[in-house]
This record gives C-alpha cells, sequence and structure tokens, in this order.
C-alpha cells in the first residue's frame, strides 16, 4: 500500500513575520478598495441599500461588527430637533370630513397581500371576491398604490410605519436594536382622544418574535394576544414557522372579544383593535382542505399558490368583517385593510414575463389601503408610501391635536403625495409634476428617521414617558 506522509508544520520567526506581512497587505489592499468606493462605511451601506445583500460574507463579522460601532453614533442634538420641528410645520390645514370620525378602529394587517389580485379575474375565477365586494359599499375608502418601504424587519416594519408613522432604520431592524426607545402611535393618538378606550394587538406569531411584546407595549397596546393565546389548529406557513390558519384565527380572535375581562361587552369604551394574519407568508402553500379555487397547472407553482392563498385570506377576512357586522357597534366602527408588505420580493421579473403572469402579476411592489365605514370616501389613484398611512389613519380619525402627525403626507390634504421613495432611494410615481423639494423631501425622510429612532428622540423631547 502507498503512503503519503504530510510534511509537519514548523513555525518559526520567518512564518510570523511572512503571516504578518500578508496580514498587512490584506488590509492595505481592503482599505484602498473601501477608500476608492467612498469609504468603509458608505461602501457597507451600498451594499445592504442598493442590492439589498448581506454585507457579512464580504466583509466578515468583524467589519459588520466595526459598522455597527460606527452607525452607533447617533446622538440627540438641538439641530435634529430644529429639523424635525420644521417638518412638523410645513402641513396644510386638516380635511374637511363629511361625517363624524368613529369610535372604533380595526385594523386589518394582511400577510404578503399585494393590490393586483383585487378586482381581477384569472382564468375566468374572481380572486377576491368578498374584498372586491367591500370595495363597492358607499363608504369606503380604496388606495391600490401603496408602495412598501420595510427593509430588514419585515412585517415589523409595517407596524411601525402603519403605527408609527415613521420610515425602517438604514440596517437591522428597529425592533431588535432598539425595542425599548420610546414611540408615538396611532394607539396613543387614539387613547389621548378616548381616555377609556382599550387597544389589543392579536397576532398568531410567538411574541418574541422581532420583540413584538416589547414593541406591543411601546406603541401603547393594552393587551397582546400571541400563538399561545390560542388553540391549535389548521397551520399554515411552511416548516418551522407555521401559524393558525387565517380563518381559525379570526374565529378565535371572535370567541376572544366575547370573553369578559378583555374588553367592555356593552360597547361603552372605544375599541382600538389590530389583527396581523399569517397565511399569505411565502412560500404561500396552504394545506389542501383550505383551497377554495385552482389555476391552471401549466402556470407557475408560485403563481398558482400565491393566487390560492390571496383567495383563501380574501374570504378569511370576509367571513370576519361579516361577523363584525353583527355586532351592535359597527356602524361606529372603522375597518382599515392593508398589506403588511410585498409578497412576491425576488420572483417578480420572472412572473411578470411569464405568459401566465404577464398583464396579470403588478410590476410595482404595491399594497392596497382599504378603509371601511371611512367618513371620507375616496378612490386615491396616486402612488403613495406605506408612511403616508399613518397621518391619513389621523385624519380620518379626528386626531389632527396628536403631537406627531408623522414623516408622510394625509391622502386627504392638499399637499397629499403623488410619489414616494422606496427603500433603495428610487422615487416611484408621478415624477413629472415632483417639485425638487419634495423629491428632497421623500428621499430625506428616510436619513431623519433612522435618526430619530437610534437617537430616541421622542424621549428627550419628553413628548413620551
Amino acid at each position: 500500500m502507498a503512503a503519503y506522509r504530510v510534511p509537519r508544520c514548523r513555525s518559526g520567526q520567518g512564518d510570523r513575520i511572512r503571516y504578518l506581512c500578508l496580514l498587512l497587505l490584506t488590509a492595505a489592499l481592503t482599505y484602498s478598495i473601501t477608500l476608492f468606493k467612498g469609504g468603509f462605511r458608505k461602501s457597507y451601506e451600498a451594499m445592504l441599500i442598493h442590492r439589498q445583500l448581506s454585507a457579512t460574507p464580504t466583509y466578515s463579522v468583524f467589519g459588520s461588527l466595526c459598522y455597527e460601532a460606527l452607525h452607533e453614533d447617533v446622538r440627540f442634538t438641538p439641530e435634529l430637533v430644529s429639523q424635525v420641528e420644521r417638518w412638523r410645520t410645513e402641513r396644510p390645514a386638516p380635511p374637511a370630513r363629511t361625517e363624524a370620525p368613529r369610535r372604533n378602529v380595526v385594523v386589518i394587517l394582511a400577510e404578503s397581500f399585494e393590490s393586483w389580485v383585487l378586482e381581477r379575474e384569472a382564468a375566468g375565477i374572481e380572486i377576491t371576491p368578498c374584498l372586491n365586494r367591500l370595495l363597492r359599499e358607499e363608504h369606503t375608502l380604496y388606495a391600490p398604490y401603496v408602495l412598501t418601504q420595510v427593509k430588514g424587519g419585515r412585517s415589523i416594519d409595517a407596524q411601525l410605519l402603519l403605527t408609527a408613522g415613521l420610515l425602517p432604520i438604514e440596517n437591522g431592524c428597529y425592533s431588535a436594536r432598539y425595542p425599548y426607545s420610546a414611540y408615538p402611535s396611532l394607539v396613543k393618538a387614539f387613547k389621548q382622544a378616548h381616555p377609556d378606550a382599550r387597544a389589543c394587538l392579536f397576532t398568531p406569531d410567538k411574541k418574541i418574535m422581532w420583540n413584538q411584546m416589547i414593541v406591543a407595549r411601546q406603541f401603547g397596546y393594552d393587551t397582546l394576544l400571541h400563538r399561545d393565546s390560542f388553540r391549535k389548529g389548521t397551520l399554515t406557513g411552511h416548516g418551522n414557522h407555521k401559524r393558525l390558519a387565517d380563518g381559525e384565527f379570526f374565529a378565535q380572535c371572535l370567541e376572544k372579544l366575547a370573553e369578559p375581562g378583555l374588553v367592555p361587552q356593552d360597547g361603552s369604551a372605544p375599541l382600538y383593535l389590530q389583527y396581523i394574519t399569517y397565511s399569505g407568508h411565502h412560500p404561500f402553500v396552504l394545506p389542501e382542505p383550505l383551497r377554495r379555487v385552482d389555476f391552471p397547472h401549466n402556470w407557475p407553482e408560485r403563481l398558482r399558490n400565491y393566487l390560492i392563498t390571496a383567495n383563501y385570506t380574501d374570504h378569511a377576512i370576509g367571513a370576519f368583517i361579516d361577523s363584525l357586522r353583527q355586532r351592535p357597534t359597527f356602524d361606529d366602527t372603522m375597518i382599515v385593510i392593508t398589506g403588511d408588505h410585498e409578497g412576491l420580493v425576488s420572483e417578480r421579473a420572472f412572473l411578470t414575463a411569464d405568459d401566465a403572469g404577464r398583464g396579470l402579476v403588478s410590476e410595482g411592489r404595491f399594497t392596497p389601503l382599504i378603509v371601511l365605514n371611512a367618513p371620507v370616501a375616496i378612490r386615491y389613484g396616486e402612488v403613495i408610501g406605506q408612511v403616508d398611512l399613518y397621518p391619513t389613519l389621523l385624519d380620518l380619525l379626528g386626531l389632527e391635536d396628536y403631537y406627531w402627525q408623522g414623516l408622510g403626507r394625509s391622502i386627504l390634504r392638499d399637499d397629499a403625495p403623488r410619489a414616494a421613495a422606496d427603500p433603495q432611494l428610487t422615487i416611484v410615481g408621478d415624477t413629472t409634476h415632483l417639485q425638487p423639494a419634495e423629491a428632497r423631501r421623500l428621499l430625506s425622510a428616510w436619513e431623519l428617521s433612522d435618526r430619530m429612532i437610534r437617537s430616541d428622540y421622542f424621549r428627550h423631547t419628553g413628548q413620551e414617558e
């Protein structure tokens, strides 16, 4: 038998010198390359923002830690206060509502729900018959072009955008890095106007996911009902991330509302209730018993699954709203339905180019805003950002006196947005009539929001204790 002997490595002074020289040469090359690109921080952020990649494989864990250390130096300064105050004062008068604001609010954040499925058919099948029926009601506000602006936190970023009127931080997730920062919110604004109000958040997810338990408290919710609050039932999702199916989730939520102790049963206290669905989570695979429709099997599997899931979520929401109609407080309840973010992400280009998806799947990353029992019923056909939902809902609820009106613009005011800036700092929408000052405002809002969150702006100003 042939044998091969591996020579033993001998460490000596020469080996150590060669190693140090190689280390210094590598460091010098890395420094030169990143300096040529504008410096380490700009190079790192370009990878995060423009290519939507994780920079750790390129710059190593040590490089990521260095970036975090550089990025942590965000201080609360008088200049930041002045910048925010200028932002707050540049607002036109509130709109005139045709009806009084509602005393109760129901918010539904539908997982990965995009607006192109609404009012559409595929293979002769109406995709969302329940929501389509709601869109035709007299007191419905509908904005189909809400540009998704979530980043690393995805669903929890959507809660920040809608509930606090702030944009996600540049790197990472606010709820993981700054969970204990002070945040304004729709919930707090509602409770300021209605001191006896109760606010509850319902989610089939774990309470520790993205620090949901902490965030719910910071946003002002009185109660969080999470995965452990519900009975086990039919699950949707993938692998270890399966959660309660939307239909069963809503049914159990109704049971919770009927239990004594959670909310007053006589309707005496105003309610702010938010529900977060899960069945629409990627890769959109539903158990066979939950599938209500089917589409041609020669279509791309991802497209078929997305349409089947959208149809299921549509019926789950429709049944839930039908149940709410039976409550005596329904006429005084405003119902907000929106998607937490886009669902197709990297698959969009393939599906829009495919014969089945061309002309059906939207090339843009839009979710809908549907408001039932809205005191102002309009169809808004321009592009807005998710950050614009917060001030719009403040206006609909008559909460214009709340100190924080958000970084967006209400679609009910004279300066209503017709464009929005996505996380890659690309402006989407009507850029033809966009004034330079407005374009700068859309872009600068991202950095301003990042500085506000990371400096704990609202606690330093004493507005949130």
